[in-house]
């Protein structure tokens, strides 16, 4: 498994390659799946916002889940009476011409996006303010303190997991091939915080 930790803005970022080889039938459920259009950027995204919960991907779902643990197991070193669950799973298709707007995900911890098709187009991370907010300065070159924003070439088979809170978009597909990830929220059940402030969810 070839895992990449990154720290862009202050924020952890997981990049995995480890391709996950689709059966007919997986490929099946993703491509022939009802998709409605998304009106702030014309890319398309599954009907159903649960997909990982359909019979098809039972596999596929198993193979997300490690890979979440991994993350907030021996990266964010969360203790295992913090159990991290999928809620939200999708499919989203980037058309030639299409685009994914700026946005975050909200009522989620750590999100996740994996390239299934089309990887020519990237994911790009953004910084929430600049480094001196209320100063534009002129930098020699920009770089991982400093930068805007964090473009992530994603390859078919390149899983990434951020926060949620963190900004992303997808720049227009510029490539004649679609472009087609699956992307996925996540809650907590458990123990949350420490003696005189805890919860259990």
């Amino acid at each position: 498994m070839d895992v990449s930790l990154y720290s862009e803005f202050g924020v952890p970022i997981l990049t995995q390659e480890k391709k996950y080889t689709f059966s007919k039938k997986e490929k099946k459920f993703i491509f022939e799946h009802p998709t409605k259009l998304n009106p702030s950027s014309r890319n398309s995204m599954s009907d159903s916002r649960y997909v990982l919960e359909e019979t098809p991907l039972k596999k596929f779902k198993k193979f997300v889940e490690e890979t979440l643990k991994y993350y907030t197991s021996s990266i964010l070193e969360f203790r295992e009476s913090s159990h991290f669950y999928i809620t939200e799973s999708w499919f989203n298709h980037n058309k030639p011409g299409t685009w994914h707007h700026a946005h975050w995900h909200p009522n989620s911890l750590i999100s996740g996006v994996y390239c299934i098709e089309g990887a020519s187009t990237p994911i790009i991370l953004q910084r929430r303010e600049p480094l001196f907010p209320g100063f534009m300065f002129n930098y020699k070159k920009y770089n991982k303190y400093t930068c805007l924003d964090r473009p992530f070439q994603l390859k078919e088979g390149s899983f990434i997991l951020f926060p949620s809170s963190t900004l992303h978009f997808v720049p227009e597909n510029k490539s004649s091939k679609t472009r087609t990830t699956f992307s996925f929220n996540t809650f907590l059940r458990g123990e949350v915080g420490f003696e005189h402030s805890q919860l259990n969810l």
